[in-house]
């Protein structure tokens, strides 16, 4: 099924190139009780006081709320399972994002506060968990545990394998282009991780997977007949609302 809606949606983007759509060979999850067991997961760390984390409803806070509306209002039919989103923001010293079903987003303080100085970075890290969300696609782990879940464990069992990751780039990349973002602040947001591969450790899990998927995404650029792949990122361009919001996850981790 996700095959062919995402099919629909990549005819009306405005590509010369669209990703490739060959079925994949990996175990993505659609079953609900085992997005359920996820979402009970997403829970546990929200009430473990060890985990540090916060909550800022999208529809809670302008910029948040605008952003998400900005992407579905320009990707209607690859987000049309999202209305709102929950951002869980983790007081951690390691750079990660990762999502889980029943719209959680989860951010390092690390990750904003250090890497993250322009609205476009933000959306860039933030539209591939949607297209996640949106299309419920996670991997299926049969390792169910019991008691404390250490949030590492969480991240790498949410973690997808390179050739669906891969896609992800390529629909990120003209979900961008669609909600009239420079697209090519993606390819910034891999070459981030590129060059703070240590500081990205506990995401990626593996540096030379975050190399591959900089060549493919400069590749997959490059057969849109971009010339100039590399976008000039600038904090000039980003809303008095982003910076209230950094204003606010600055205050508290202080």
């Amino acid at each position: 099924m996700i095959k062919y809606v995402i099919l629909i949606f990549l005819l009306t983007a405005c590509a010369t190139n669209r990703p490739k759509l060959e079925k994949s060979d990996s175990d993505i999850a659609n079953d609900g009780a085992y997005l359920e067991h996820l979402n009970y997961l997403a829970e546990n760390v929200l009430r473990d006081e060890s985990h540090n984390v916060f909550v800022i409803d999208s529809q809670s806070n302008p910029f948040l709320n605008q952003l998400l509306n900005k992407f579905i209002a320009n990707n209607e039919i690859l987000l049309s399972k999202i209305k709102t989103v929950k951002f869980v923001f983790v007081n951690d010293k390691q750079s990660f994002v990762f999502s889980l079903p029943d719209n959680y987003i989860f951010l390092s303080t690390s990750l904003i506060v250090k890497h993250l100085k322009s609205e476009a970075l933000f959306a860039s890290v933030v539209i591939p968990e949607l297209i996640r969300l949106s299309w419920k696609l996670y991997e299926k782990n049969f390792q169910f545990p019991s008691g404390y879940f250490p949030l590492e464990k969480l991240i790498s069992i949410t973690r997808l394998p390179q050739n669906e990751r891969e896609k992800i780039n390529e629909w990120s990349y003209i979900a961008l282009k669609r909600a009239k973002y420079d697209p090519a602040v993606y390819l910034n947001w891999i070459q981030l991780q590129n060059r703070n591969s240590v500081d990205f450790l506990k995401y990626s899990n593996d540096l030379l997977n975050i190399s591959k998927e900089e060549q493919q995404i400069k590749n997959f650029i490059t057969r849109q007949g971009v010339v100039k792949a590399i976008s000039q990122v600038t904090e000039s361009n980003s809303s008095k609302d982003f910076y209230k919001l950094l204003n606010i996850i600055e205050s508290k981790i202080r």
